[in-house]
């Protein structure tokens, strides 16, 4: 299994049972009292009742996730700014929940703790397991902020999104909003394709972020900048309740940048308006020279396999080309283009979590490099078409495909500003040897292909100086037969010719 030391973006799932956990716009649950570690007794509703806003952090004391916002002061910080001691809108109960742990654990002392989470704290701190239960809980740490009125928001995301922004307070900004105020958010993520992009609809998810039901707003989407759809919705949302806008589809056929967009609510002005726009990118990325696939693994290289299949459905190269992959190492492939069309590179992770970079748990692996050895893992990912990077993101879990055009753009001539060229020995057994002199200082690709034109090796960018230069390339694990050495610049292509033995 593999295990992140760094838990800023996930919390640690934890399943109680078959009930869903309770969604933004519930009421607070009735009757909520909780006694803290000190004997004080709080009943939730008589803070409600006198104005402040509760926030609620339902932990355990095992809880790597909790403990590190326990221990970045996040909520002290809250405390002391607008808690007793400050303005006096809020209160913060930390609640340890889990009926495993003992006040040992609470304490730092115990067996099942990642620390002390007693010392220095200035909020209210209470061990009742029942409470879970009376929230659904699904996950720890579970954080409510509820308003003046009982209306509850899921906290999480505002407190680990935003850990290491200095300038980002917290949940003062969801917790203190004015009247009129609505946010939109939406599943759209960056899609690539050929061709054309078709979406049937598109669903804008329109909360209501302040203190009066929201009655009505605008909804707006943008392709490029430039509105295209629009409808005006009207209902009835209580603070923190949200509400599906469908817009109709449309067909692009060309890279854009897409946004929907909410204002005006309750025909006024939006108070908090950087939370009105959700954006995201379709793109179509297209190849006319060459198309490469890079990827540093990290500690679980057995988990990770890649296809590339041309127009035809075939398969042109694929993670089974390069035998087992190693831990902690770069592979490079170089894909040859068939034919005119739509290529797909088809990326699975066996695990489910992607590729990853950063700390992870010693214990999690066994990998014996430099990096591993530090239990630091490096893995990276990139796609790029004639050299431009289209793909680099290694958070695809399960697995993810790009699709990308690759329509050949054939060399009109041969590379000028390279004379001399010279490869030696050929036939080569493990080495070949390319002397040229080069006009100016440039910049050449330089891959090996075969007799069917597949890319068997890729140099990738080599940096030549005026004058003089001499090329290396490792032939030692090429079977026996003919290949040729291509070197390409912009649009002009020089191929060499040469056996190995």
């Amino acid at each position: 299994m593999k295990k992140l030391y760094s838990f800023l973006l996930f919390s640690l799932l934890f399943s109680f049972g078959v009930k869903a956990q309770l969604p933004d716009g519930s009421k607070i649950p009735a009757g909520l009292t909780l006694t803290d570690i000190n004997g004080n007794v709080h009943v939730l509703q008589d803070y409600l009742d006198s104005g402040k806003v509760v926030l609620i952090d339902i932990f355990a004391t095992w809880c790597g996730p909790c403990y590190f916002l326990h221990t970045n002061h996040v909520l002290k910080n809250l405390w002391e700014a607008y808690g007793p001691e400050g303005t006096n809108e809020l209160v913060v109960f930390s609640i340890e929940g889990d009926a495993s742990t003992s006040h040992e654990d609470l304490l730092g002392t115990g067996t099942n703790t990642q620390g002390d989470w007693v010392t220095d704290v200035p909020y209210f701190i209470v061990e009742d397991n029942t409470v879970p239960t009376k929230f659904n809980l699904t996950y720890w740490p579970t954080m409510y902020i509820i308003r003046p009125s009982g209306q509850m928001l899921l906290g999480n995301d505002y407190f680990f999104n935003n850990v290491f922004d200095p300038t980002f307070d917290y949940v003062y900004d969801a917790a203190f909003r004015g009247a009129d105020d609505a946010s939109v958010s939406a599943t759209y993520t960056t899609k690539y394709f050929c061709g054309e992009y078709q979406q049937g609809s598109f669903v804008a998810k329109i909360k209501n972020m302040g203190t009066d039901t929201l009655t009505s707003a605008h909804v707006e989407l943008l392709v490029d900048g430039q509105v295209v759809r629009t409808k005006d919705w009207t209902g009835s949302l209580l603070e923190f309740k949200s509400a599906n806008v469908s817009l109709s589809g449309l067909t692009l056929d060309a890279s854009s940048d897409l946004a929907l967009v909410v204002s005006t609510p309750n025909n006024g002005t939006d108070e908090a308006p950087y939370d009105n726009t959700y954006a995201w990118s379709v793109i179509q990325p297209e190849a006319k020279q060459t198309a490469t696939f890079t990827i540093h693994t990290d500690f679980w290289p057995e988990e990770i396999s890649w296809t590339v299949t041309d127009p035809d459905g075939n398969e042109i190269a694929s993670s089974a080309d390069l035998g087992g992959l190693s831990c902690d190492e770069t592979y490079t492939q170089e894909f040859a283009h068939t034919t005119d069309g739509c290529y797909q590179i088809n990326i699975a992770d066996g695990f489910g979590d992607g590729i990853l970079n950063g700390s992870v748990n010693p214990t999690s692996h066994s990998c014996t490099t430099e990096n591993g050895q530090n239990s630091i893992a490096m893995g990276a990912i990139s796609i790029a078409l004639d050299g431009g990077v289209i793909y680099d993101n290694i958070s695809y879990g399960s697995g993810i495909s790009i699709p990308f055009n690759f329509t050949l753009e054939t060399a009109v001539e041969d590379i000028k500003t390279i004379s001399g060229t010279r490869l030696y020995p050929n036939p080569a057994s493990t080495e070949v040897y390319v002397d040229l002199t080069s006009e100016s200082n440039t910049t050449i690709d330089i891959a090996v292909m075969d007799v069917t034109g597949r890319i068997v090796s890729t140099l990738g960018k080599q940096s030549l100086i005026q004058g003089q230069n001499q090329l290396t390339i490792n032939v030692a694990d090429f079977a026996t037969g003919t290949y040729f050495l291509r070197m390409t610049e912009a649009k002009a292509v020089k191929t060499i010719k040469f056996d190995k033995m």
